[in-house]
């Protein structure tokens, strides 16, 4: 994708006479988006040779959808990123399995216990390019539990269990990702000063650790 990105920077640099500095932007945002592009072809691929595309398409948006606000862990590669995004895809297919042999009810701690989360750990985040300012936290931390909210409202409207147990198991996978995440060792007062230290360091940065797929 490099190399692919690389080749489309130079094509548009001559064609559009582009700065360095412009160049460079261009590159990078063109490996994003190149990258965005195969892991989406390769997962729903999967879910097509599986027969269960609309499935994995449920899953895939609402797992993005709250990923975006909430943050979550990241994988160093992405290889690893888009193997790491077909398995947890491959784990919406089980929430239909788990929802037909549980009481309705059942989903309402589970709900619960997602929301519950959010609010005290969200936005999780890696520390890759800085941290968030205490008011920065609390914005994407209503966001996401506004959007984990949001979620629960679908999955009680869904008329198809397989759909509803993509969208729960997408919420429960991506709450999970929040926990082991390093910034949250940074949630009490003792910690504010070395946070933001790092963050200095780090330098301002997009924020985009907390958006990306994985």
């Amino acid at each position: 994708m490099k190399k692919l990105a690389y080749l489309i920077s130079v094509w548009s640099q001559k064609k559009l006479e582009l700065s360095e500095e412009e160049f460079q932007i261009t590159e990078y945002g063109m490996e994003i988006f190149l990258d965005g592009i195969f892991k989406l072809l390769v997962i729903l691929g999967t879910g097509a040779v599986l027969g269960r595309s609309a499935e994995f398409a449920v899953f895939l948006a609402a797992f993005c959808g709250l990923r975006y606000w909430a943050g979550g862990v990241h994988c160093r590669t992405a290889g690893r990123c888009t193997a790491a995004m077909v398995f947890i895809c491959l784990t919406g297919l089980a929430g239909e399995w788990i929802l037909v042999r549980i009481p309705a009810g059942m989903t309402i701690p589970i709900w619960t216990g997602c929301i519950l989360v959010l609010m005290a750990k969200a936005p999780g985040e890696t520390g890759k390019d800085g941290y968030f300012s205490e008011s920065e936290k609390k914005k994407w931390k209503w966001k996401s539990v506004l959007c984990g909210m949001l979620l629960w409202g679908c999955f009680a409207v869904i008329p198809r269990v397989s759909w509803k147990g993509a969208v729960v198991m997408a919420v429960a996978v991506e709450t999970l990702s929040i926990l082991p995440c390093k910034g949250n060792k940074y949630n009490t007062a003792d910690e504010k000063e070395k946070r933001d230290e790092e963050t200095e360091q780090a330098g301002s940065g997009s924020k985009g650790n907390c958006r990306n797929f994985c």
